[in-house]
């Protein structure tokens, strides 16, 4: 290595708050929520790493519920022409707060915002960022939190012949049974709360903080809340740059089965991301008290495209299934269309819509896979909602000394459950594009890319 410094870092952060009202992700499209107030404004966050060769990577976070592929795909063509940062070491993902613009709406505003991110908003972050690098050095922290999160929509089947319900429901209207749920299995209870946190210290300019943790960001959109915002994330992001006076990026992980606890009704439950998220600004300060420094290293990239196979099991309800699907899109009414579910076998219309979906899809779908490794750190992405096993999974197995999962990155390709899940049933399963098994099979695909690039 020719240079003689560990990394140049530079951090940027650029207002995305839409300038109109737009439509609202989270909680299914059919819902039709127009954000009306600005809760908080959004952000998409960039730092840039170069290595003493010369290597450069890009990291982005957003402040929106999904990362919609032609965002991706048009960022990074832009920002490779302008800076020559090559496309393959270009990394977005979304925060996946639902109070937030859904980028995959068929809406002129969603259109026009689309374009924007990718041909200013993104590029311009980027060049921010590039031109901030400074001098750095690399840390690495971890910590666990405690019961600050629950495993959501877990099929509760109770024993005293009452229907079957998902707790995560019931959990947000403060009616969630723990003891029912705590001893009908350990998939109910057993959630992997491990907190990652990396600092760069750098010469000159504030020090940057990442963390990367899992909890959907649902805090501030509940089915009658139009606020747009950030959720706790905002929150606690600025909690943490007033108490260390560093920049804070977040990077949602494996939270496709994981939802923070509230027993608050949903109108109300924005009051609970500023209490959330002063739980969490403390376990992340407290993380951030013991660093271990990280000897620099060239940074190194692998991508992967991981055929996965489509669940098409329930195809032979496609039919009915459209049925279920056409009334609750004309009607709105969604009690009658989960009834109308029901009598077909099915859980609720939002199932209906994605039997719908799947029995329309090829046999296969291809997802990419990015390791990206910097000495004795490695990240993971995927543009799923991965359910946090596979974190554990991982990590306990790979031969780098932290590994950070970095979830909705690079396009939105929906929920892989564990092949558990799909066998004590959840709304995540029973929606889900993917056979059982893709879980165990991405897990496996990660360890032997992260083998390879060690």
């Amino acid at each position: 290595m020719k240079n003689e410094y560990d990394y140049l870092v530079g951090y940027s952060r650029v207002d995305i708050t839409p300038t109109e009202s737009v439509p609202l992700g989270g909680y299914g499209s059919t819902l039709k929520r127009m954000s009306r107030v600005i809760r908080d404004r959004i952000y998409a966050s960039c730092i840039a790493i170069t290595d003493r060769s010369d290597n450069t990577i890009i990291l982005i976070s957003m402040d929106l519920v999904n990362t919609n592929v032609k965002i991706v795909e048009a960022a990074r063509e832009n920002i490779e022409k302008m800076f020559g940062v090559s496309q393959n070491n270009i990394m977005i993902a979304s925060t996946h707060t639902h109070a937030s613009v859904d980028t995959f709406a068929d809406y002129p505003a969603v259109e026009k915002y689309n374009e924007d991110m990718g041909s200013k908003l993104l590029p311009a972050a980027a060049a921010i960022a590039l031109a901030d690098r400074r001098k750095a050095k690399l840390y690495m922290g971890d910590t666990f939190t405690d019961h600050l999160n629950f495993i959501r929509h877990y099929k509760a089947i109770p024993t005293d012949g009452r229907e079957p319900f998902y707790f995560g429901d019931n959990h947000i209207d403060g009616k969630l049974d723990d003891d029912l749920v705590a001893h009908h299995s350990e998939h109910a209870s057993k959630i992997y709360e491990k907190l990652h946190l990396l600092k760069f210290e750098r010469e000159l300019g504030k020090d940057l903080l990442l963390c990367n943790w899992r909890a959907h960001a649902t805090l501030c959109s509940g089915l009658k809340v139009y606020d747009l915002s950030a959720d706790f994330i905002g929150d606690t992001r600025k909690i943490v740059e007033d108490k260390t006076d560093c920049y804070f990026t977040f990077f949602q992980g494996a939270a496709g089965n994981v939802n923070p606890k509230s027993r608050i009704k949903s109108e109300e439950r924005a009051l609970d991301s500023v209490s959330y998220s002063m739980l969490l600004s403390d376990y992340i300060l407290d993380a951030a008290k013991n660093m271990e420094y990280v000897k620099p290293a060239e940074i190194k990239v692998l991508r992967r495209m991981h055929e996965a196979d489509i669940n098409h099991t329930k195809d032979h309800l496609r039919d009915k299934a459209k049925a279920v699907s056409d009334f609750y899109k004309q009607s709105g009414d969604r009690k009658t269309a989960n009834q109308m579910a029901k009598e077909i076998g099915l859980f609720s219309v939002y199932e209906a819509n994605a039997v719908v979906g799947h029995a329309a899809a090829p046999l296969t779908s291809l997802i990419e896979m990015n390791v990206i490794t910097l000495g004795d750190l490695a990240m993971i992405t995927a543009p799923n909602e991965l359910f946090d096993c596979l974190s554990e999974y991982v990590e306990s197995k790979a031969p780098f000394k932290k590994v950070l999962t970095l979830g909705y990155c690079n396009g939105k390709k929906g929920y892989i459950p564990s092949r558990a899940a799909y066998e004590y049933g959840c709304y995540e399963a029973d929606i889900g594009l993917y056979a059982p098994g893709t879980l165990e099979g991405v897990a496996d695909a990660f360890l032997e890319m992260l083998n390879e690039i060690k």
